[in-house]
């Protein structure tokens, strides 16, 4: 679709509706359910004539701009909180300020950091766009086979790195790019030169940045952890037939891998998409893997006390949602079409 408007990323208000069928097996019915915030959605335009974005890779957010990486054309599309489009960070390339083979970014308070998987490095620019610097990650010996896959601001300067595949899951690098150390260690076996499992997750802070949540999108398993690296709560999504699916899975893949001859062969499968938190410190998420003539998918809303609601999503066109974004209270879904869309402002 092509937009009339050159400067402006339109939201399209189609007030379609997403459909929230709240149910309560396996979880506790708590009254004013928060599904009901997806009710009413609009579409995110991100096309125009001067610019397109093709993949919507990952959203972040600084205080008073959205920013919208495309992985595919290797750059970001930063708009204002009015949904108007500024400029573009980074382009591709191998030079200073261009980027090779990014996966992931992460907003700072006065920076951007982007991750780049192959040169194992992080490319640092300022909020306006402006290349500051590369960081080499000087990955551990123990882990050389290693490629960084994910991102997240740590304390006190620090960068936390998540892998593509690795024995360790969740590690700490300062700011020149030294391996501090391990917050959270893989608990099964990495095959090496043959079909791997591969570390599909996602990571992000809770309300207030009071702790760090890793979530395994094969398991379905939250991990806490604590800014000075203490463990918290362990919690699974509350599907047993979706556990047993990923037990399937590994088990599949151990086996083939045990009778094949194919070398350095990464296996990832993902059952859920990413996950998000609101203000009030509630935890959504929602199942990706869907079976034929399914309904919907399946959203789960975890309370701060632990306890679990669970509702139907349903995007609109038949879509299918990826992942899901909250800023200043509005949730922005991004859809397996690379569309987004955008909850109205609470």
């Amino acid at each position: 679709m092509r937009s009339a408007n050159k400067a402006l990323l339109m939201i399209v208000p189609l007030f379609l509706v997403a459909l929230i069928l709240i149910s309560f097996d396996n979880c506790s019915k708590k009254e004013g359910s928060p599904a009901e915030l997806f009710q009413s959605l609009s579409l995110l335009e991100t096309e125009s004539e001067d610019y397109a974005i093709s993949s919507v890779t990952k959203i972040d957010f600084s205080s008073d701009k959205i920013f919208i990486f495309d992985k595919r054309q290797k750059r970001i599309f930063t708009l204002s909180d009015s949904f108007s489009f500024l400029y573009t960070i980074a382009s591709p390339g191998q030079g200073p300020g261009e980027l090779d083979d990014p996966v992931d970014f992460a907003v700072c308070e006065d920076k951007i950091i982007i991750l780049e998987r192959f040169p194992r490095r992080l490319d640092i620019f300022d909020l306006k766009g402006a290349f500051l610097g590369r960081v080499n990650l000087k990955i551990p010996e123990e882990i050389s086979y290693s490629y960084p896959s994910g991102i997240l601001p740590g304390p006190e300067n620090s960068y936390l790195i998540t892998y593509s595949l690795s024995s360790h899951l969740l590690d700490v690098y300062d700011d020149q790019g030294n391996y501090q150390t391990t917050w959270l260690q893989r608990e099964d076996s990495v095959l090496i030169y043959r079909k791997n499992i591969g570390n599909e997750s996602a990571i992000g802070y809770s309300a207030g940045s009071k702790s760090i949540l890793h979530f395994s999108l094969l398991q379905g398993e939250f991990t806490e952890i604590y800014p000075d690296g203490s463990g918290g709560r362990r919690f699974r999504i509350p599907d047993k037939a979706l556990q047993k699916l990923a037990r399937e899975l590994r088990s599949s893949f151990e086996q083939d891998a045990q009778a094949s001859n194919i070398q350095s062969d990464v296996v990832s499968f993902i059952l859920y998409t990413s996950f998000c938190v609101d203000e009030e410190d509630r935890l959504y998420v929602a199942q990706f893997r869907l079976e034929a003539g399914s309904p919907g998918q399946t959203l789960w809303v975890f309370n701060p006390d632990g306890k679990c609601q669970l509702g139907r999503l349903t995007l609109p066109g038949g879509e299918k949602l990826r992942d899901l974004y909250f800023w200043k209270g509005q949730f922005f879904l991004v859809s397996d079409q690379e569309q987004i869309w955008v909850t109205k402002r609470r």
